[in-house]
């Protein structure tokens, strides 16, 4: 039998075991074998992990199964979707999960919107074979089986938050909403733009010159481009009134 290899990325979207669920799950293997086979993808074992480490560990032996897939993107779909029919996640985990599938199912929704743009430039109802619109955030909460505002919770606590906020999440000490809320209360803005100083009411003396040399140059050219009877009537009302005072 060719050696099963263990790859990192694969264990990781496994939910680890409780020490309880560890020791049961040693317990009926040592008493009835390991009855389901495990599953592996190009050598990889992508279904069966615990189980592999227990029959190893206590000379048990079992049977394996090759699944095949396009990629290594359909595998990692395929083991998500394959914990959440076989194990008891909680909400937290089972959305820590589908999120990992984000760019998969927003991939998937974007070619549903280009094939029916082929169809006929009208959408895919015009289509033969009419795909429907996907929402990716509606999918990914429809997979987990939660709210889309759960959604959005975790893929913001999954972003910010502390180990020690997601450790007390997996551990199911803390709620969804009481780690989010920490989070948004801690949460300092990132791109928050430092505030300009605002300018002094009083004027310095270089912005007075500055005024003044563009006033003047506004008034010389405008000087220059009025008609010769309106500079004319104008310095007439300037002799006329130049001696005059305001009541």
């Amino acid at each position: 039998m060719s050696a099963i290899k263990i790859d990192p990325e694969f264990k990781a979207l496994i939910p680890q075991l409780s020490d309880e669920e560890y020791e049961q799950l040693e317990a009926n293997l040592k008493a009835e074998g390991c009855r389901d086979p495990l599953v592996v993808w190009e050598g990889a074992l992508i279904d069966g992990h615990n189980r592999y480490k227990i029959c190893n560990e206590n000379g048990i032996s079992f049977e394996k199964i090759n699944k095949r897939f396009a990629d290594r993107s359909e595998a990692i779909e395929w083991i998500i979707r394959n914990q959440f029919g076989r194990r008891n996640l909680d909400n937290y985990q089972r959305t820590k999960l589908a999120l990992r599938l984000e760019e998969a199912i927003a991939a998937r929704a974007k070619a549903h919107v280009v094939e029916g743009g082929r169809a006929g430039g009208k959408g895919p109802q015009n289509s033969a074979n009419p795909l429907p619109p996907i929402e990716t955030r509606e999918e990914i909460a429809k997979l987990a089986g939660v709210s889309r505002d759960t959604v959005d919770k975790v893929k913001q606590i999954e972003k910010d938050a502390p180990k020690e906020i997601k450790d007390l999440l997996t551990k199911g000490q803390i709620s969804i909403n009481k780690a989010h809320q920490s989070v948004k209360k801690n949460k300092k803005p990132q791109d928050q733009k430092p505030r300009k100083a605002k300018k002094s009411a009083i004027p310095t003396v270089d912005e007075i010159k500055q005024d003044h040399q563009r006033i003047l140059g506004n008034l010389k050219s405008s000087w220059a481009a009025a008609p010769k009877a309106i500079r004319e009537e104008f310095l007439a009302w300037v002799e006329k009134t130049k001696n005059s005072t305001c009541d």
